[in-house]
């Protein structure tokens, strides 16, 4: 029997609950150790290389959240993401800022994001911090 990372196993019921998930990531290393873990556990993971591939995506699927990278070729993330809120249909999807350089998200773009995750970090940490931020604005 293969060694698994129990990548979910603090929070396995909230996030279950997200089971189809858009990675939004030009560096396909980012996208295969993410994609890897979270599919170990049961989720449905895609991939867009660019905004404008995600735009595509969320045009034809539904997704539980958003991982969008903030510097990618052809549409960067912080235009996919105002993009994204300007649809009626998709203004509540829940998007996550993903960069290795948080500064790039100014004051005037935070509200485009549920909160901005920091590169390094691991599959389980970023769900788990996905996690608490949805479960913190449900309640």
């Amino acid at each position: 029997m293969p060694f698994r990372l129990p990548c979910l196993a603090f929070f396995a019921s909230d996030a279950m609950a997200l089971s189809k998930v858009l990675i939004v990531d030009d560096n396909v290393w980012v996208y295969e150790a993410f994609r890897s873990c979270w599919e170990d556990e049961g989720m449905a993971v895609s991939q867009a290389r660019n905004g404008l591939e995600a735009l595509g995506l969320l045009a034809q699927a539904r997704f539980d959240f958003v991982l969008m990278d903030i510097r990618m070729p052809v549409m960067d993330g912080i235009d996919a993401a105002r993009t994204i809120r300007s649809f009626a249909t998709l203004e509540e999807l829940p998007v996550f800022a993903f960069t290795g350089v948080p500064h790039e998200i100014r004051s005037e773009h935070a509200p485009l994001f549920n909160a901005t995750l920091c590169k390094p970090i691991t599959p389980h940490d970023a769900l788990r911090e996905i996690v608490k931020n949805l479960t913190r604005a449900r309640d």
